[in-house]
């Protein structure tokens, strides 16, 4: 099996969600508070409740999010970060519910991911009330960066803040000063970060244009909070490896703890008069000023809910991985957590393990078709399962160390083994009939996901790299318990995948050094740096690419009138499958080392199957063009003519059968399953046919 390039689906799927409890609600997130008012955000929208827990009121109910709420000063409105228009801007709403009025229209600077926080973040009003203050990526040139803004609740264009940048920020009681953090990393889930983008509290003069650092921890200081009463700064700090509030006094310039929770985080709190609200672990927390003592508030979300209701999904909209049976009849998808097999042709669509609990994926057939392999949490935790095709038996269990993530699982060519990788950058096979887990290796820098077995099951080849991130290419015995590197340290080799003869072992290397000079700023641009190339595994075997001659062999005598033709009947055996034994001479296998006859170019999705070579080759605009002409092409280079031939073109990912005779490919939304055979795709044989009910 090669390694597996996009997703696959389309069956729908009713999904049962568990029912919010009424008491106790919990994922209450980005809080604010002002007298007995609480604001908060859940599922996306604003609520309302008392400062001593209850019931919630429901204060918006749009579809995009609404975050970050900040009373005014007298608590009449609220302004909040708002999803209404397509992009993230600043809106305003009476507290007492209503329609929200949009101050803000500066579109994104890109399509940000959640880690780097949303745009146009509501921090707080300016004391007097005339001003929401609010974080920008508006005028800035990359994710990381952003400004401080003011705008009238009124309208009218935003004001910026004399500062290159900066995060969460709050006024002094005059109005003149400002604390805040110049870093803004508040999103990200890193703990006890102590690296180059550790956030510190700073106050800057915006009468004098003076700036004075107040922390210099060497973690995480954030969220500054100035508390107009007293003029103390109260701001979060992970000084004991848990985010927890602090206070820093001017008077004395000292710094104390304030809250001491050990198990969660102390997170996005917020200053109101005489409070500060936060939440952890999900619920939100009350703590009256100055030396109050945190209370957890018991909230009632009373909604309708619809998310959690039972409802039909399209699980074609939901592909994670997808693959072929040994024979070509069956595809199977992994689809929203459930695992489906689909029919090439004739029959229904199957779900195999109707988990709603549970999320199934890395979903595998065996080579011999009697089995599927998968990863499920259904313990609570990432695990290895097998089970028989088409039964109803309960899946066999095989591993029981779920610390973290699994990825693609691996049958081996016998269908007695598989290997798989975590996120620990560890490889690892195990044994079906024992559930012997071994270790294979584990990588310095990144994931290793690129691993093949030998056609005999006696070895597993991988890339690892090195302290550099240059990868190597590895192969493991099984027999001997041993790993070995079996490529130079020079260049990246990777996606080594083993020729079904047991000859060669196939990788790519990006080793075409051919730089090129951009017109515009006159760098030099490596591009098409990729090539195939073919290890030897015996010594005593030629390159297949050395020169070939022709040449003249005589026929052999024959007595006169004897009927020169071949006898038609075949010897026993002929037909069947011949096994493989690999055998590998260690010594010198990295020179070795021969280059297909094609040129360089980005190529990546290496297979190979008897007499012929598979990879996926892409042009990505730039100096191939435009992005949007960038396409995909799957190539076969045939080992008998040394040609390399257009296969299929557009494709977003395919896969292979065992034997070599089929393939599934993915092409935009659409799966199908053709022979593998011939220098280029034919029309489709089947196509996977995707039944809907309603």
């Amino acid at each position: 099996m090669l390694k597996r390039i996009g997703f696959a689906l389309a069956a729908l799927l009713c999904v049962p969600t568990l029912v919010v409890a009424a008491e106790d609600a919990r994922l209450l997130r980005f809080p604010d508070i002002h007298g007995d008012q609480v604001a908060f955000s859940h599922g996306g929208d604003l609520w309302v409740v008392s400062a001593t827990g209850g019931q919630a009121r429901r204060l918006t109910t749009h579809d995009g999010l609404e975050l970050f709420p900040r009373f005014s000063p007298d608590g009449k409105k609220i302004a909040f970060m708002g999803e209404y228009d397509g992009d993230q801007n600043v809106f305003v709403i009476d507290a007492a519910g209503g329609s929200p009025k949009r101050l803000t229209y500066h579109p994104a600077v890109r399509s940000t991911s959640e880690r780097m926080g949303p745009e146009n973040i509501v921090m707080e009003w300016t004391p007097d009330g005339k001003r929401i203050l609010f974080r920008s990526r508006e005028e800035t040139h990359s994710v990381w960066e952003g400004k401080l803004y003011t705008v009238s609740p009124d309208g009218g264009f935003p004001v910026e803040l004399p500062l290159p940048r900066g995060g969460f920020a709050s006024f002094s009681a005059d109005g003149t000063r400002i604390a805040y953090c110049p870093i803004f990393r508040d999103f990200r889930t890193w703990k006890r970060y102590k690296g180059g983008a550790a956030q510190d509290v700073w106050i800057y003069d915006l009468v004098n244009a003076k700036s004075e650092r107040l922390t210099d921890w060497e973690g995480t200081d954030n969220v500054p909070m100035w508390d107009h009463a007293s003029g103390k700064i109260y701001f979060n700090s992970d000084r004991t490896g848990t985010l927890n509030l602090y206070v820093y006094d001017p008077a004395d310039k000292s710094t104390k703890p304030v809250t001491t929770f050990t198990e969660y985080d102390v997170r996005w709190p917020a200053m109101g008069p005489g409070a500060i609200v936060f939440e952890n672990a999900g619920w939100l927390y009350v703590m009256d000023l100055p030396n109050g003592t945190p209370r957890k508030l018991t909230v009632q979300l009373g909604s309708d809910r619809v998310p959690a209701r039972d409802r039909w999904i399209n699980a074609k909209d939901h592909i994670q991985d997808y693959t072929v049976s040994h024979d070509g009849k069956r595809a199977m998808f992994g689809a929203r957590g459930e695992i489906f097999t689909v029919p090439a042709k004739h029959g229904n669509t199957r779900n195999i393990t109707s988990t709603p609990n549970a999320n199934e994926k890395h979903s595998t057939f065996s080579p011999n078709g009697q089995w599927i392999a998968y990863v499920s949490d259904v313990s609570g935790e990432d695990e290895l399962y097998f089970q028989k095709v088409n039964s109803t038996d309960a899946p066999t269990r095989l591993t029981s160390d779920g610390d973290r993530y699994k990825y693609q699982l691996l049958w081996s060519p016998d269908s007695k083994k598989l290997a798989w990788s975590d996120k620990s950058a560890r490889v690892f096979w195990i044994d079906v009939a024992t559930k012997n887990k071994t270790l294979i290796d584990q990588d310095r820098r990144s994931d290793i996901r690129d691993y093949s077995w030998s056609p005999d099951s006696k070895f597993l080849a991988y890339s690892n790299n090195n302290d550099n991130f240059i990868s190597q290419v590895w192969i493991y015995s099984l027999g001997e318990n041993r790993t070995r590197v079996v490529t130079t340290a020079e260049f990246d080799d990777f996606n080594p995948i083993w020729d079904p003869q047991g000859k060669y072992l196939y990788f790519l290397s990006n080793r075409a050094y051919n730089p090129i000079l951009g017109n515009y700023e006159f760098n030099f641009v490596l591009d098409k740096m990729t090539e195939i190339h073919a290890l030897l595994l015996s010594a005593k075997d030629p390159s297949p690419f050395a020169p070939k001659s022709d040449e003249i062999s005589p026929k052999k005598d024959e007595p006169a009138g004897k009927d020169s033709k071949k006898d038609d009947k075949k010897g026993d055996g002929d037909d069947a499958k011949k096994s493989v034994t690999v055998t590998i001479d260690w010594q010198g296998i990295e020179k070795r080392d021969v280059k297909f006859p094609i040129d360089p170019g980005q190529y990546d999705g290496l297979a190979a199957v008897e007499g012929r070579v598979f990879y996926v080759s892409s042009a990505l605009g730039g100096l191939d063009g435009p992005v949007e002409d960038a396409k995909t092409t799957l190539h076969v280079f045939v080992m008998e003519d040394l040609k390399s031939h257009d296969f299929l073109e557009g494709i977003d990912g395919y896969d292979i059968t065992d034997d070599g005779k089929k393939m599934i490919f993915k092409k935009g939304s659409s799966y199908e399953i053709i022979d593998a055979t011939g220098e280029r795709a034919r029309p489709a044989t089947t196509f996977l046919i995707y039944p809907t009910w309603t």
